[in-house]
Formats: C-alpha cells, sequence, structure tokens
C-alpha cells in the first residue's frame, strides 16, 4: 500500500474523538480555562484542547494541536492533507501537529478531526472582514476561525460594517464592539451567548437587528436590538437589551417570542409603525411558559404608535414600575393575568391598556390626557393608589381608567392633583369608568378648591365621577 492510500484510509475511519467545537458545551460557564492546559481561555491559542506549551509554529494565531489548515484558506480539506503527506515522516515543525518531533499518524489523526471544518478556535478572535461582513466565514476572523460558545469574538478596527448572520448559522460567543457604526445584522441565523455573556461594546451607533425569523439564546446587548417588519425573534433562554428594544413592525406582523418561563431584562420597548395606519401586529409575546419582565432600571418605558405585549392566554408579570408615552397612541399589556409591583403611568395623551389587572401595592399615576384600559377587572391591593392629573375638565384635559370587569379599591387610595386648572361649579371629571363595582376607594386625597367649590363624588352604576358643586 503506497502512503498516498494509508493516509487515504486514515482519513476515511470515523474520528474517535468530538469535533473540538463540539467540545464547548461541556465546558461550564464559570471555567476559565475550558482545556485545563494552565492557559487562561482568553489566552489560549487552542480553546478546547490541550497544548500547555502553545506551540504556533506558523505563527498566525492558533496553536499546533489545533492548527491542520496549513494553507490558512479557513477549511481543513484535501490540499491540507496533501501538505502533510508531503512532509509525512519529517520533522516539520509546522505539519508536527502533535508536538512530539515528529510527523505521523498521530498527526493525521488530528487533521482527521477537523477535516472540512475551520482549525481552531483559539480563545479569542477579531473580525476584520475581507469576505464582506458573513459570520460564518472564517476568513473573516482572525486568526483562521469560527467563533464557538466560549470565544471572545471581537469586532474590532471594522468601523460602519454589517456583519450577516445568515441562515442556518449559530453565532456563539461574546461580541464586544470596539469601533462605531457596526450592526449584527441576523437573517434566520442563531445567537447563542455563554452565561452572562454581553454582546455588545459601549460605543457610538452600534445596533442588533432581526432581518428575519431567527432564534436568542441567553443573549445581553448593551446597544439598541431592532426588529425589523415582518420578522419575528424567538428567545429560548432570555434577553437582556440595556439599550432600546425596538419593534418596528410597520406592515407586518413582528416581534419578539418568548418561549417557555422566560425573563427579558429591558428598560424602554419602541413600537415603531412610524405612523402607518395599516402597521401590522407588534408584539412581545410568551407561549409555553408566561414572561417575566424586570426592567433594567426598575421602569420600564412602553412607546410608540401602538403594540402589545404579554398574551391572552399566558401570565404577564412586570417587576417595576410601568410607564406608558406617546400621543395618540394605544399600548397594551395583555396576559390570562396581569401582576407588576411599582408605579403604573400613562403620559402624553398615552392609552395604557391591560387585562385582568391585579396590582400589588402598585401605584398608577394618569396624566392629563392619558388612559389606562382594563380589558377584565381591576383590584388593587394596599398599599396601593390611582393618582389622576387634570389640567382641564373635558376629557382630553385629565387622566382617565376604563375597565369592562369590576372595580374593587376598598385597599387602595384615591387622588387628584390639578395642573394650572381652577374648577367651577358644574364641572364633572369622569375618572374611572367599570362594569361593576365591588368596593369604593378606601381614602380620598382631594386638592382643597377654595370655600366655595367642593367635590362630591359619585360612584354610578357604571362610572365613577368627581363633580364641582357650589358650597
Amino acid at each position: 500500500m503506497t502512503l498516498r492510500a494509508a493516509l487515504l484510509l486514515t482519513l476515511a475511519i470515523p474520528a474517535a474523538l468530538s469535533s473540538p467545537v463540539a467540545l464547548a458545551g461541556e465546558c461550564p460557564s464559570d471555567n476559565t480555562d475550558c482545556d485545563g492546559d494552565g492557559v487562561e481561555n482568553v489566552l489560549d491559542n487552542c480553546i478546547f484542547l490541550a497544548n500547555t506549551d502553545q506551540t504556533d509554529a506558523d505563527v498566525d494565531g492558533l496553536g499546533n494541536r489545533c492548527d491542520p489548515d496549513f494553507n490558512d484558506d479557513g477549511v481543513v480539506n484535501f490540499a491540507d492533507l496533501g501538505f502533510l503527506k508531503d512532509r509525512f515522516f519529517t520533522a516539520d515543525p509546522v505539519a508536527d501537529l502533535s508536538g512530539d518531533g515528529s510527523v505521523d499518524f498521530d498527526d493525521l489523526a488530528i487533521l482527521r478531526e477537523f477535516f472540512f471544518l475551520p482549525a481552531g478556535p483559539p480563545g479569542r478572535l477579531s473580525f476584520v472582514n475581507p469576505q464582506g461582513g458573513a459570520w460564518n466565514d472564517s476568513r473573516n476572523w482572525l486568526p483562521r476561525s469560527l467563533p464557538a460558545e466560549r470565544v471572545v469574538a471581537a469586532i474590532e478596527d471594522v468601523a460602519g460594517v454589517t456583519i450577516d448572520v445568515g441562515p442556518g448559522v449559530v453565532a456563539n460567543g461574546f461580541v464586544p464592539v470596539a469601533t462605531d457604526n457596526n450592526t449584527l445584522r441576523l437573517v434566520g441565523g442563531t445567537l447563542r451567548a455563554a452565561v452572562d455573556a454581553s454582546f455588545f461594546g459601549n460605543t457610538v451607533g452600534n445596533s442588533a437587528v432581526v432581518a428575519s425569523d431567527s432564534n436568542l439564546d441567553n443573549v445581553a446587548a448593551t446597544i439598541d436590538f431592532e426588529v425589523l417588519d415582518g420578522s419575528v425573534a424567538t428567545v429560548t433562554q432570555d434577553l437582556t437589551v440595556f439599550g432600546d428594544a425596538i419593534i418596528r413592525g410597520t406592515s407586518l406582523p413582528t416581534g419578539l417570542l418568548f418561549d417557555g418561563q422566560q425573563v427579558f431584562q429591558v428598560e424602554l420597548i419602541r413600537f415603531a409603525s412610524e405612523g402607518n395606519p395599516d402597521a401590522g401586529d407588534s408584539q412581545v409575546r410568551s407561549i409555553n411558559g408566561g414572561l417575566l419582565i424586570e426592567p433594567a432600571a426598575g421602569r420600564l418605558t412602553i412607546t410608540g404608535d401602538r403594540g402589545t405585549i404579554g398574551t391572552p392566554t399566558e401570565q404577564a408579570t412586570i417587576d417595576g414600575d410601568i410607564v406608558a408615552t406617546g400621543g395618540d397612541s394605544v399600548l397594551s399589556v395583555v396576559g390570562s393575568s396581569t401582576t407588576f409591583q411599582g408605579v403604573g403611568v400613562a403620559l402624553g395623551g398615552a392609552t395604557l391598556r391591560y387585562t385582568n389587572l391585579e396590582p400589588t401595592g402598585a401605584a398608577f399615576r394618569i396624566d392629563s390626557g392619558g388612559e389606562i384600559l382594563v380589558e377584565g377587572d381591576f383590584i388593587m391591593v394596599a398599599p396601593g393608589a390611582l393618582e389622576f392629573f387634570a389640567s382641564g375638565p373635558t376629557p382630553d384635559e385629565f387622566g382617565r381608567i376604563s375597565l369592562s370587569g369590576s372595580l374593587d379599591l376598598a385597599d387602595g387610595a384615591l387622588q387628584l392633583a390639578l395642573i394650572g386648572y381652577e374648577p367651577a361649579a358644574g364641572d364633572s371629571l369622569e375618572l374611572i369608568r367599570y362594569g361593576t363595582l365591588t368596593s369604593p376607594a378606601g381614602k380620598l386625597f382631594l386638592q382643597d378648591i377654595g370655600p366655595d367649590l367642593d367635590w362630591v363624588l359619585d360612584y354610578g352604576p357604571d362610572a365613577l365621577s368627581l363633580d364641582v358643586v357650589a358650597q
């Protein structure tokens, strides 16, 4: 048998070892030395294969132990096999992958582990982009490899580039961004991070964009995260956005879908229909377990033209304050039950709509012209409060609540604050409309309007009004 035939026969035998990239899943998130060779992950030139000496004979940033891509074309193939064959039974330092001083069948076995795969990976990669922004092209990275789950994948020195994660591609690892105006665009791919990974740095103009249906797995983004019109990003393990979460549904159903019991940490959700009256449904919704929203700074702001958070058949929980802002906007929080502990605010003419609201110790502030809609019951639990602001006696000048079910304020307080408004006898402010009244407010805090006027609280069959009467 010739040497070439022996090499090809050995190559045809399935490798006994797992692909080095597959070993990423076997490395716990708190392990700073995945291969146990004494070299910290971020400094290791072969992060998943032990090589204590860190030998890198061709000085390309990849250790010999994980670098059978001898011609640096981004993939291990027959050209590399030919290179190894020509140096078989020599002491060539580049082809000696095992580090035993001889090029032999041990080195062929290493090459076989990588056949039709890129070399590496090292603990850190830098995106250099000679091939035009494709995440899954190893030629776009230095050293020439592809990111894996524990690999730091840094986007450096390529300001203004759009990095595409295409269909079927899994973008693993960290992505600290060191330059401005970069965009990571998901086009049917999957963005996956290790535990506590952050995908972006605090530079100017960077964003993550979902351009078609994609998956998100344990992602944290420190810049804006945008879902484009007609796209749905499925979150399979939590999502953290320290910038704005933008749902740009201008014509088609668009949004974030949380699959299972997931946590969404976010400070601002912007539903951007751009004023289009025919905009599609813009949603942040959940299936198979409900959604917990933890506002990143203790307050969730919802803004835009129209949009919905939650799913009618699932539980929605907001752990913090919630603020709706934007003139003539209708922003909804729906669920089989919607619970939160914090402050609910409708600002600037916005309508904040809830389903089956059960706030625990929460306060609701409804600004002049703002409205809170509840499709179901409204039950106030102490020490909760309803605080209405009024700048005049017409409906667009004071805050309002409308609910289809029963109103129970027994454990809460009702307050009214006047802003540049001088009441006159005969004024009537219909503050709350309801289906049925279970219990009136336990406490009232009404602003004094002088010796000649007084407030009269009128609990009617379907509405609560504050009337101004002469003394």
